[in-house]
């Protein structure tokens, strides 16, 4: 894990296959002070966009993200793919894909004030 990319609020991994050019860099994205998010972006290395990109989580904070993002690394690595380069090709789609996610839950929020003319009376 990148200790600079962890100071700046998000870790990413890049990693490689050995035969065939892929690669599958995961992002881990702060969504709030309390959450978190993995992007995982695949597609050929060398290409300008990633072909697959899948959120996973929230999870409830930075640790917990980072856990998923071992586990999968693990995967991977039983899987043939082997640590990249040390940079993010895809960095600005996974914040592209992070403000999508912000902005389909901002209009999800529920309305939690209390509104007087809400309230029932039962009869007596």
């Amino acid at each position: 894990m990148n200790e600079e990319n962890r100071a700046q609020g998000r870790v990413s991994f890049s990693i490689r296959e050995h035969d065939d050019g892929g690669r599958v860099e995961l992002h881990v994205m702060p969504l709030d002070e309390r959450q978190s998010v993995v992007v995982a972006l695949a597609g050929r290395d060398g290409a300008t966009e990633p072909e697959r990109v899948r959120l996973q989580g929230p999870f409830p904070g930075r640790d917990s993200a980072l856990g998923v993002c071992n586990g999968v690394i693990t995967a991977l690595e039983q899987r043939g793919y082997r640590p990249g380069e040390h940079f993010s090709r895809w960095q600005m789609v996974a914040w592209r894909e992070r403000r999508r996610l912000l902005d389909e839950r901002a209009g999800n929020r529920p309305d939690t004030r209390f509104h007087p003319d809400d309230v029932l009376f039962w009869p007596r």
